[in-house]
């Protein structure tokens, strides 16, 4: 990066950037802000509507982030879009996806930038509080795979698809590789607040990137899409915040520690996210990749079988009288979405299921 790259190009081209990739996101998973479909939602404040607005919504925060990047009052569209994008989340809180959080955390702190040049320490400012972002993003994450639920969550799940196509010994090679990962992820983030350490870090995290832009590549077995592109996008935001001269020349630190913005993103970024790591609940302010709980099951002693739509009774594994959702391997099926760890989800996925089946039976009874 050339040093002639200034704070402020960096600043208009990273936003640039992650405008792009939300618009994009939204594209790859555009079952999750719908409203027609069979994942019901879980709402965070129940909205007294005649309609369901979760479509206008989402075509209302695309059009406000695709004309940003042509018009003048950018901050106050990109300002509109986070309302809309707030909103969706209150809509329905299984939308508290990691990317989505990154790209509108990402965005929250570029709204601040007005364009100016007049003023290269409040550049500065924003721009080590965008690196601090990032930086919290490969730590905390880190943090939250420091535990058991990383090897039988994600690890042996991710390994069992390449199981035939490798012998015993690759198997277990690739395992004891695997587990160093958060370990590895961890030291990126620690290396990246040091000038000195940035180039290896950079370079470690490219190829981290690289690889599971690969491995990830959307299939039959990878339906994370947006999981899979934010691979993309960090091999163009990690080089604009880190590579090159990163600070104006007459930068001072005491400026750093008289902005509220930096205490402010000291909290959302640092502070919440490693509580909600012994916690382990996805939460609205934590800025965290993944959020690993106990697989809690689903399970009813009725049989909904046949109250079921066809699509929803492929997710049901019905054993000794009882029938056992699979709710995690549905959301990633029908929403390209990972399913977010937060009891609303789990409560709406219990009465989705019991509705389904006293509606039935009332309708039966209704009939006679």
């Amino acid at each position: 990066m050339k040093e002639s790259f200034s704070i402020p190009q960096r600043l208009k081209l990273l936003k640039t950037i992650v405008v792009l990739s939300l618009i994009i996101s939204f594209c790859l998973s555009y079952r999750l802000w719908l409203s027609d479909r069979f994942f019901p939602a879980a709402p965070l404040i129940n909205f007294d509507l005649t309609f369901k607005p979760d479509g206008i919504l989402t075509l209302l925060s695309c059009l406000c982030l695709g004309l940003s990047l042509f018009f003048r009052f950018e901050r106050v569209l990109l300002s509109i879009s986070l309302l809309f994008n707030f909103l969706l989340i209150l809509l329905d809180v299984n939308r508290l996806q990691a990317w989505f959080l990154m790209y509108n955390a990402l965005l929250f702190i570029l709204v601040l930038f007005n364009g100016r040049i007049d003023n290269p320490n409040r550049n500065t400012v924003i721009f080590i509080c965008l690196q601090l972002l990032i930086i919290s993003i490969y730590c905390c994450n880190a943090l939250s795979n420091f535990n058991v639920f990383f090897g039988t969550d994600v690890l042996h799940p991710f390994l069992d698809k390449y199981q035939s196509s490798l012998s015993t010994r690759q198997m277990a090679f690739f395992t004891q590789v695997g587990k160093l990962l958060p370990l590895l992820i961890f030291l990126i983030g620690v290396a990246l607040m040091f000038p000195i350490a940035r180039y290896l870090a950079i370079s470690l995290a490219l190829i981290v990137h690289l690889c599971l832009f690969i491995l990830l590549f959307p299939s039959s077995t990878n339906l994370n899409y947006a999981a899979w592109f934010v691979n993309i996008a960090f091999l163009f935001v990690l080089p604009l915040l880190f590579l090159g001269e990163t600070k104006q020349r007459y930068f001072s630190w005491s400026v750093l520690f008289q902005k509220p913005l930096f205490y402010l993103c000291i909290t959302l970024f640092f502070v919440f996210p490693i509580l909600n790591v012994f916690n382990r609940e996805a939460n609205l302010v934590s800025i965290n990749f993944v959020s690993y709980s106990e697989s809690q099951k689903l399970s009813f002693d009725f049989n909904v079988n046949n109250n079921l739509p066809l699509f929803v009774r492929a997710f049901l594994n019905e054993e000794n009288e009882r029938a056992e959702l699979k709710h995690k391997q549905w959301c990633l099926t029908e929403l390209n979405s990972s399913l977010v760890n937060h009891p609303q989800v789990i409560i709406a996925l219990n009465n989705y299921v019991q509705n389904q089946y006293f509606s039935t039976v009332k309708e039966l009874q209704f009939n006679q």
